[in-house]
Order: structure tokens, then sequence, then C-alpha cells
């Protein structure tokens, strides 16, 4: 009789991916496929009286990240897939298993609570932005691991339902009603993963703003136009302009004037008359009686460090 994941996931020092090294391809492509089929598992995911998750998904979703770091090469399609299919079918809770992916094998950690000297070291450049917020990393992650996750989303067409999902999710969280203590933790947890794990997408598409023309050029051709997001898909102000802002800053310090932008970068101008009229269509009247679109577009294109 096979144990339970319960019993067995706990013990996180049996599961090293070390050994896999000495396995074939097909081996780890297996691998691959066993891992997608655990997480199918109708095991619950949270403890039982409890808003923390179950010991055996928090070590399974952490092997997944650490196996798709050492092994990039090992197809992450299907993985990609099975979370967008979780993600429409409002499971939040699966969100940890994208966050540990993007931890292990995107190199995108997200820090709660900055001390003053991490605060000061986001005022650095790239690599001492990275450096600032690691706090779980072992060993550096592999550039061409980062690359390859960045690949497989793009190439895949789930830059833009990952993102789609994840916001509805922090949107439909907020009225869900509940009548206990209990409940309500649990509706605020999913909310704050929700937005971290938006947040840690964003960095990781735009790889703290170290992504060449070329690179931001493959990121604005996997997501819909500035102005589509906005009229088309009623997506959230604050959501498109923080996974946007580096496309709008690259199309502005392009040219000023948005015919002269390259045609990748041009839906993402901040200043071309397709985003204004956009965006006084979508917001409410009130507020143009104390900003402009221009003044509007400036704030959202400016960021803390």
């Amino acid at each position: 009789r096979r144990p339970p994941r319960s019993t067995l996931f706990p013990y996180t020092t049996l599961f090293r991916s070390e050994s896999l090294r000495f396995s074939t391809d097909l081996s780890k492509d297996c691998m691959a496929w066993s891992l997608l089929q655990q997480l199918n598992s109708t095991e619950p995911r949270l403890r039982s009286g409890d808003t923390n998750y179950s010991h055996w998904f928090t070590a399974l979703a952490k092997f997944v990240g650490t196996f798709h770091h050492k092994f990039f090469g090992v197809e992450i399609q299907g993985l990609l897939h099975w979370l967008c299919l979780r993600l429409a079918d409002g499971a939040s809770l699966d969100l940890l298993v994208l966050k540990e992916l993007l931890i292990k094998m995107g190199g995108c950690e997200l820090v709660n609570e900055l001390s003053l000297g991490q605060q000061e070291g986001l005022s650095g450049g790239v690599m001492l932005r990275k450096d600032a917020v690691s706090v779980s990393h072992k060993e550096p992650v592999k550039e061409r691991a980062i690359r390859a996750l960045r690949d497989a989303i793009h190439k895949s067409g789930m830059t833009f339902p990952l993102l789609r999902f994840i916001t509805q999710l922090r949107e439909n969280i907020v009225h869900q009603v509940s009548q206990d203590r209990q409940g309500l933790k649990l509706i605020s947890y999913i909310f704050d993963t929700c937005h971290g794990t938006l947040m840690q997408l964003s960095e990781f598409f735009s790889a703290g703003g170290s992504l060449d023309s070329k690179d931001l050029g493959g990121v604005a051709r996997s997501l819909p136009p500035l102005a589509a997001l906005l009229t088309e898909h009623k997506m959230p102000c604050e959501v498109v302009f923080q996974v946007g802002r580096p496309l709008m800053r690259a199309a502005l310090i392009s040219n000023d004037d948005p015919s002269l932008v390259p045609p990748q970068l041009r839906a993402w101008h901040p200043f071309s008359s397709e985003v204004l009229a956009a965006l006084q269509q979508e917001l409410p009247a009130r507020v143009w009686e104390v900003c402009s679109p221009q003044l509007f577009m400036t704030f959202w294109c400016l960021s803390m460090y």
C-alpha cells in the first residue's frame, strides 16, 4: 500500500535533485510528468483547521522549482498550461507553485519586509538590487535558467493568461463573504498572495529593468497593446502600469514622438493618442477635473527606484 503524500513530503531531506544528473533526458521528462501527477492530487492544500499550506504541498512546490532550475532544458510548458488551467478554475492556492518557480528558476524573489540596508540597495544597479533582496538562494540562479523560463512563458503564449487570471483572482477574492475569523484570514492571505505574485511576474518580465530592446520587444509582442488592456480586457490601471512600466519607459526613451518609436514599442508609448484616449475613456470624469492625462501618465511612468 502506497503511503499518503502528507506523510512522505514533509521529509524534505529525502528529495534531492542532484542524483538526477546521472539520469537520461527521458528520465527527466518522466520526472516532470510525475510531478504534474502529484500536483493534481486532491489532498487538501491547507492544514486542517488552519490557513497555512500543508507540509506536503509546500515541499512539492519547492521541489518543482528546484528541479526545473537545475534542469532547465526539461519541458516546462506542460506545467505552465496546468497552472493556467488551475488559475482559470479559481484554484488560488496553486499560486505557490508559480511563486516557487519564479524564485528558484526565475531568480525573482519578493521580500515582504525590507530592512534599511535592503531599501538602500534597491537604489543601486541591477546586480545590487538582486543581491539586496536575495535571502533564500544557497546558490546563484543560472542566467540560462532564467532565460529558459522567460522564453517558455512567452513562446507558449502564457504571458497574458497568467497575468489576467491572477488579476481576476485578486479582484474576485475581495467579494467573497465569510462569517468567521479564519475565513477572513484566508481571504486576506490569498489576496496578498495574488498581489505578491503579480509583483513577482512584472519584475521577472522586466528583469529588474535590465532587458535590452530586443527582449523588451519580445515582452511587448506577448501582451496586448496598452490601450486594449484598459478598454477591452478591463484590467485595473495599477496592474497595467506595473506590468507595462518598463515598456512605456523604453518607448519614451526611444523618442518623444510616438510615430518615431520602434514598431514593437509604438503601442506602449505613454503619450500616444490611442493610449490617452483609452485612459480618458476608462477613468471617471472627476479624475480629469484635478489631473490631466499627461500628468497621470507621467506619474505611472515613474518608479521609486
